[in-house]
């Protein structure tokens, strides 16, 4: 009977060796899931990162182009945009008359190549005369000044800003000599207005101002046949506020 319950017992004890190996084999596939797993989970946010990445390089050279650049108004965009000032043609210095054709008065002006000019006003009035003065009245200006901002529009056409002007007399002085009434005024066609157009010669007549042409000695330039070519024949000064024309001719 012993031998018999010895056997059982070490039939047991083997059964139970059997069993604790068994949960041993079946734990081991477990943990090598679990390590096979884990380099894969380790792997998805590595790919992602690196788009992420590759998606943030990408933009920032977009992020780095200011507003202004991608407008087309950066630095490079203004100079473009903007003239450059130019100097006036080289044929100045040349004198430019004011003047209806008909009457004594007019206005000359010579202007030099650097902007500068000087001239004179003058009309006469010979018929209204006194005990003092017995050879009439004559208004009278001289004046200086100088024209800036020089930019040249197109090949015919140059656009300048009136900067200064200076009379010799302030308008409304008077003194006789030589039996004239003189009385100083202000130069009649430069009084007002600061922007100015020089026309060269050769400028097609067509889509200039009419009043500039109103001024225009178009009789000093007809053939024979009294035609007038369609081009300017002189220079041309346009005061554009007064619509006043001086030429030099």
């Amino acid at each position: 009977m012993k031998r018999i319950r010895t056997i059982v017992i070490l039939i047991g004890i083997a059964g139970s060796l059997m069993c604790l190996k068994g949960c041993g084999r079946r734990e081991i596939p477990t943990e090598a899931a679990v390590e096979s797993i884990t380099p894969m989970e380790s792997i998805i946010p590595t790919e992602s990162t690196a788009s992420t990445e590759k998606v943030t390089e990408e933009e920032m050279p977009l992020a780095s182009i200011s507003s202004e650049e991608a407008a087309g108004t950066g630095s490079s965009g203004t100079e473009s945009a903007v003239q450059k000032e130019s100097e006036l043609p080289d044929a100045l210095p040349l004198d430019f008359r004011f003047s209806s054709g008909a009457g004594a008065w007019y206005t000359v002006i010579t202007l030099n190549q650097d902007g500068s000019f000087s001239g004179e006003y003058c009309d006469s009035d010979m018929g209204d005369s006194g005990d003092a003065y017995p050879h009439g009245k004559e208004y009278i200006c001289n004046f200086s000044g100088r024209f800036d901002t020089v930019v040249q529009i197109d090949s015919n056409t140059y656009s300048m800003t009136l900067s200064e002007i200076t009379t010799e007399k302030e308008s409304g002085e008077e003194w006789i000599e030589e039996g004239i009434l003189h009385i100083a005024s202000d130069p009649y066609g430069l009084e007002e207005g600061t922007e100015y157009r020089l026309y060269l010669p050769e400028t097609e007549k067509e889509g200039l101002p009419e009043d500039l042409l109103s001024w225009y000695p178009g009789w000093n330039f007809a053939d024979a046949d009294g035609n007038l070519p369609d081009t300017l024949s002189c220079f041309g000064i346009y005061n554009v506020k007064m619509g006043y024309g001086f030429f030099a001719y």
